[in-house]
């Protein structure tokens, strides 16, 4: 019952061992100040020496980067009205470097890889775009807020505004043929991300025998990639692109494009429309399409919402969290690849109505009347390699994330200080679900993995029981 790779076979495959290693030195400092305990500054600085940055110049090896915060307590400034309990702004600034991937400075030209027994020398073919030396990453963010608490606290808010650029990101892009590399390591981009977060808290109920605590957060993030762009790189302008997935044989793919959005995922089929709208059909009496390049969607949400409620009565303690994503679009190519073959609802209802119903016309000009055959449809939009715009879904879903259930047991022992034994469940339904599958769920931890469906795994309910003890 020892599960290793000599058990299976002899000689079947040798282990492989990739060891990184990087050193890395620093200094930090912080300074904090506070005037009449309402006024506070905090200041901290940074210097960092990557040993990732061993083949660049000298001036590269080392990056200092800083923070600065400033909050103001005014309560204690100025007379405010007895209901407000406590007021509070802040307002920020911090700059962060990240130094690079090791050894990427310079890769090794070749390295020995042994397979099945066989040693073979395999040609590196990555390396830094040529003539441009590697930085360490830029990131700049920017952040204020107000915190305020009403009537002895029974309600709150937090309010947070923040933006967030990254520049000079570490990527790797495809060299172009005949450069005798496949990939080319260079700092490029400046990809914004802003917007807004809010915390709600009220206490409608707060006495010895009830009380009851409700929470709203709202989250809300627009992101933006500002630059792809190298001004260091010869020849380099605005068409630059990035490629987190290329389309291959699938009917989706994640390209980061200027003036688009991290994420964004992209269809290389289309069906053909007329001047009105209107779909085209072939002589052979399927639907015409032609290929190109098109965004059909981009799965971060619009915005986030959560409502989390905490009721005790007594002993008894009730609680409930129910939270939502609004907006933004998921692809289902299970869905395309079920109905390819035949075997989906969809399908099975298309051929029960003797096929399906389009607003279409004939390659020739003229109307087309009736319905289009059932497989000849699933056969042109469906598929692996289908119509990617045809399996967007609404990402938008609300469920019930959690519940719970608890009763504190009474106890005479004094050793023990509390004792509580309750039920809970995570991921119980949903209360509304657009897609043919939960959108949080993902095919992969990729960044051009995501918001797109190939079969996973479908997304599970736990229930569970617990005993929490106190000393």
């Amino acid at each position: 019952n020892k599960f290793t790779v000599f058990n299976i076979m002899k000689n079947a495959m040798d282990e492989q061992h990739n060891v990184d290693q990087k050193q890395l030195q620093a200094v930090f400092a912080n300074a904090q100040a506070g005037i009449s305990n309402f006024l506070f500054l905090d200041i901290t600085t940074r210097n960092d020496w990557s040993s990732t940055f061993a083949f660049t110049p000298t001036k590269n090896k080392g990056y200092f980067y800083y923070s600065a915060g400033l909050s103001a307590v005014w309560n204690d400034i100025v007379k405010l009205p007895p209901f407000i309990s406590f007021l509070r702004s802040r307002i920020s600034y911090a700059r962060v470097g990240n130094d690079i991937a090791s050894y990427a400075s310079r890769p090794a030209l070749f390295t020995m890889q042994t397979i099945a027994g066989v040693s073979r020398v395999v040609l590196n073919q990555r390396t830094p775009y040529p003539g441009v030396y590697l930085e360490p990453e830029d990131n700049r963010s920017f952040e204020t807020g107000l915190e305020l608490r009403l009537f002895k606290d029974r309600i709150a808010a937090d309010v947070t505004f923040y933006k967030n650029n990254n520049y000079k990101q570490y990527m790797e892009v495809p060299a172009p043929p005949g450069s005798k590399y496949t990939t080319y390591y260079l700092n490029m981009g400046n990809i914004q991300n802003q917007g807004w977060e809010a915390t709600l808290t009220v206490m409608p109920v707060r006495n010895k025998a009830i009380s009851w605590t409700s929470t709203i957060n709202y989250s809300g993030n627009k992101n933006k990639v500002i630059a792809l762009s190298n001004s260091n790189i010869p020849g380099a302008d605005s068409s630059n692109m990035f490629i987190l997935t290329d389309f291959g044989v699938n009917m989706f793919g994640s390209f980061i494009q200027e003036g688009g959005s991290w994420g964004d995922i992209y269809s290389n089929k289309e069906l053909m429309v007329d001047d009105k709208g209107r779909y085209i059909i072939d002589v052979n009496g399927k639907l015409k399409t032609h290929s190109l390049s098109k965004k059909v969607g981009n799965p971060n949400p619009d915005f986030t919402l959560g409502w989390n409620n905490s009721i005790t009565y007594k002993d008894f303690m009730l609680s409930f969290l129910i939270d939502g994503r609004f907006g933004g679009k998921v692809m289902s190519v299970t869905q395309a690849v079920l109905d390819w073959y035949g075997v989906s609802e969809a399908s099975a209802r298309a051929r029960d109505k003797g096929g399906v119903a389009i607003n279409a016309v004939n390659e020739n000009g003229t109307p087309f009347s009736g319905k289009i055959d059932a497989e000849s449809y699933y056969s042109t939009i469906a598929g692996r390699a289908g119509i990617g715009e045809m399996y967007m879904y609404d990402a938008t879903n609300i469920r019930l994330r959690e519940l719970s259930l608890s009763y504190r047991i009474p106890l005479k022992w004094r050793w023990v200080r509390n004792m509580r034994a309750g039920i809970v469940g995570r991921n119980l339904f949903f209360f509304v679900l657009h897609a043919p599958f939960d959108p949080e769920v993902s095919m992969g931890t990729g960044n051009g993995l995501q918001g797109v469906d190939v079969f996973g795994l479908p997304q599970v309910r736990s229930m569970g029981i617990n005993l929490k003890l106190g000393f």
